[in-house]
């Protein structure tokens, strides 16, 4: 799979490897799977249910604070101010979307 470079954040699927400015950001195997999961969707919103699905599983879909824990989480490892994101963004009522331009 090819890498994905968006403003300062690389990821690499097959390296299963992800940066900051340069320097490597350690994420769990779902963090690094939902993470890639967005970036490979930049600049599109994902839904909810479609995210848990396609991170967790076609038997998951309404388990929202999942998403929310770890969007938290990805926020505070990638983003400069997880308070202020410019990196993964909120799509109220519908789901999340990673930026495609930053």
């Amino acid at each position: 799979m090819a890498a994905i470079l968006i403003g300062d954040v690389h990821l690499d699927p097959d390296r299963h490897l992800v940066q900051k400015k340069g320097r490597q950001v350690h994420l769990t195997p779902k963090q690094f799977e939902l993470l890639h999961y967005l970036m490979a969707n930049a600049g599109r919103p994902v839904p909810h249910a479609k995210l848990l699905r396609s991170v967790w599983g076609p038997e998951y879909g309404n388990e929202l604070e999942y998403l929310r824990t770890f969007i938290r989480q990805i926020r505070m490892k990638i983003e400069d101010d997880p308070g202020e994101p410019k990196y993964l963004l909120t799509e109220s009522h519908i789901g999340y979307r990673f930026s495609e331009t930053v």
